[in-house]
């Protein structure tokens, strides 16, 4: 669930609400709904910048371990971003700064004096180069069309769960709630698969991720699930403006399945998410003169 939060250094929900939508498009009702959706969807991949406000929070068992929040000022024009970020665990508070500049990311702890810079070059350049240049050409196109027919088929009788309100001044709101009798089955065998990767895991890595954040791998106490994974609730609700921007995003995603103990565990997932200054976002720089700076390689984050 963190390896992009690591890897990026400020990716904390970075784009969550184009990242999230997009995760659940396939949960869309419809005609109607479902193709508001896709339009607010697309719409969305060509904002420019804006600032995202984010909550979030994990429970297990009804207790809750992990809570985060975060300001993000995204420029997706010129691959930058910068923000502020506090994670809470148990009786453990953490906060931190941080920084994008193309494939250079920068994140410094408040109670630290050193800057963690994030090099990207070779494991995420190429990848990050083919993103940006992804759409540009007919051939994309094309592909991009095709990929909508082929979901459009497979969502199915799926289109019919969502509920789309329209607001006086223009704003619509999507939302879509499902029980676990509706979830599709291929979505609890991806689980399933996760899961069993997971059980090979490697855990060497804690005192870097200590090192990144303050906390330990094992100050989260969340369980990981490797066993009888299932998804037991998906509810999402999406407010988008008259320009079709997103402009809020609700998920509340709980799953059930067993830890490497064989004991059972039914943890939740909350994200808020709030966006605003869209067109008009501009991206806070950190000035690293004289700072102390660690250079951390991408390559050995996994």
């Amino acid at each position: 669930m963190n390896k992009n939060f690591v890897k990026a250094g400020i990716g904390i929900v970075v784009g969550t609400a184009i990242l999230a939508t997009s995760a659940f498009m396939s949960l869309a009702s419809g005609p109607t709904g479902y193709d508001s959706l896709k339009e607010i969807l697309k719409n969305s991949k060509n904002l420019e910048n804006a600032t995202i406000d984010v909550v979030a929070s994990v429970d297990d068992n009804g207790k809750n371990v992990l809570t985060a929040t975060a300001k993000i000022k995204a420029d997706h024009k010129n691959d930058q971003s910068s923000g502020s970020a506090n994670l809470k665990v148990s009786n453990i508070e953490k906060s931190f700064k941080f920084y994008k500049d193309g494939e250079n990311s920068y994140l410094k702890l408040d109670d630290q004096n050193t800057f963690l810079k994030f090099d990207e070059k070779g494991r995420y350049g190429e990848r990050n180069k083919n993103f940006k240049e992804r759409g540009k050409n007919e051939n994309d196109s094309k592909f991009t069309d095709l990929h909508e027919k082929i979901l459009d088929a497979l969502v199915g009788d799926l289109k019919k769960q969502v509920e789309e309100t329209d607001s006086s001044n223009g704003d619509k709101k999507i939302s879509v709630k499902l029980s676990e009798s509706q979830i599709p089955e291929v979505v609890n065998a991806l689980l399933a698969v996760k899961g069993e990767k997971h059980i090979n895991k490697d855990v060497s890595k804690d005192s870097q991720f200590k090192e990144i954040f303050g906390i330990s791998k094992d100050d989260l106490k969340i369980n990981e699930l490797v066993s009888d994974l299932k998804v037991k609730e998906i509810n999402l609700e999406l407010v988008s403006d008259k320009n079709k921007n997103v402009k809020e995003l609700n998920l509340l995603l709980t799953v059930s399945g067993k830890d490497k103990s064989s004991i059972s565990h039914t943890q939740t997932i909350k994200v808020k998410a709030d966006i605003s200054n869209v067109g008009s976002t501009t991206v806070d720089k950190v000035n690293l003169t004289g700072a102390q700076v660690k250079t951390i390689s991408c390559k050995e984050l996994k």
